[in-house]
């Protein structure tokens, strides 16, 4: 009998790009967004993955007000 390959997943998590690209000026959907000064966002804030403080199933988005963080859980205990 030939292995049995389990199905790929239903959501790929996508890489994160490098800052100026992420916080670049763009066009979403007819509306045109300005580039975010990159130097100017506290370094804590930047979009990056770090251990899943949540305990959420993967998918999830937490939004934790008081800390000003969001948080999208991903596989493997990271967000």
């Amino acid at each position: 009998p030939e292995p049995v390959q389990p199905p790929p997943p239903a959501y790929v998590e996508p890489p994160l790009g490098d800052y100026e690209t992420m916080y670049g000026a763009m066009s979403d959907n007819g509306f045109d967004l300005p580039a975010i000064p990159v130097n100017k966002i506290d370094h804590r804030f930047l979009r990056q993955i770090v251990p899943d403080p949540t305990g959420q199933r993967p998918g999830t988005i937490v939004v934790d007000t008081t800390n000003h963080f969001l948080y999208l859980v991903r596989e493997g205990g990271q967000a």
